[in-house]
């Protein structure tokens, strides 16, 4: 028979050697672990470094395209007041000019007439263009012809001439010159 004192050191036995089973388990468990954290963090960090490197790489990207924008900006302002002046100075040539011009074509004029004047001498042309304002004035106003240019206006109320060879003589009397009531300018019919 198996007295209570090997029963109890029976029990106490299997416990120590469950115990011992249990901590060289858990031991293998835990190193498992701990090995798999270690290889995680591992690969943590390397991703880290990789993001690390990209921010890097983009920042440094970013950071050149908005010191180029900011050089951009400076100078389109720079060219933008560059531009103000310039048209600033344009038009004040161009105020200059049309003053000149003006005061040009007044001189002009009271030239002409002080000649006209020292000459008494009138231009047959300028006594018909007279004339034919005052007739043009007086009578009812008739439709305006078309106006030409060009050959056109040399051509116009002549008949075609099918051929070159027609001799000086055989052409016809060049084209007449008139004044139109409603223009300043001469037209060619």
């Amino acid at each position: 028979m198996i007295g209570a004192e090997q029963t109890y050191m029976v029990v106490s036995l299997a416990f120590a050697v469950f115990a011992a089973i249990t901590a060289v388990g858990g031991a293998i468990v835990l190193s498992i672990g701990f090995e798999r954290m270690r290889n995680g963090f591992n690969k943590v960090k390397e991703m880290v470094d990789v993001l690390n490197r990209q921010t890097g790489f983009f920042s440094t990207a970013i950071h050149t395209m908005e010191q180029r924008v900011e050089a951009l900006d400076v100078r389109q302002g720079t060219l933008e007041s560059q531009t103000v002046s310039s048209n600033e100075r344009t038009d004040s040539m161009l105020r200059y000019a049309e003053t000149m011009v003006t005061q040009a074509k007044h001189e002009i004029k009271q030239e002409v007439r002080a000649a006209s004047e020292a000459t008494h001498v009138r231009n047959p042309v300028d006594d018909q263009l007279e004339d034919y304002m005052k007739q043009s004035s007086t009578s009812p106003q008739r439709e305006s012809e078309p106006v030409h240019s060009g050959i056109e206006a040399l051509t116009v109320g002549q008949p075609y001439q099918k051929s070159m060879d027609v001799k000086p003589s055989e052409q016809q009397g060049s084209s007449s010159l008139y004044f139109g009531a409603n223009s300043d300018h001469i037209r060619f019919v």
